[in-house]
């Protein structure tokens, strides 16, 4: 699995935008992965899995 976001622009890490396979490895079951990226918008955003 992967975390996919909505709206937040991933400036200098858009390898992290959460499409398995394409974009990054999948998190395998029971891995663990860290995102990490600068959040500079305000705002409400929508993530999944």
């Amino acid at each position: 699995t992967s975390v996919h976001w909505h709206g937040i622009l991933q400036k200098e890490s858009q390898w992290e935008d959460g499409v398995p396979a394409v974009q990054q490895c999948p998190i395998a079951p029971g891995g663990s992965f860290t995102y990490r990226w600068k959040a500079d918008l305000s705002g409400t955003f929508w993530y999944h899995s």
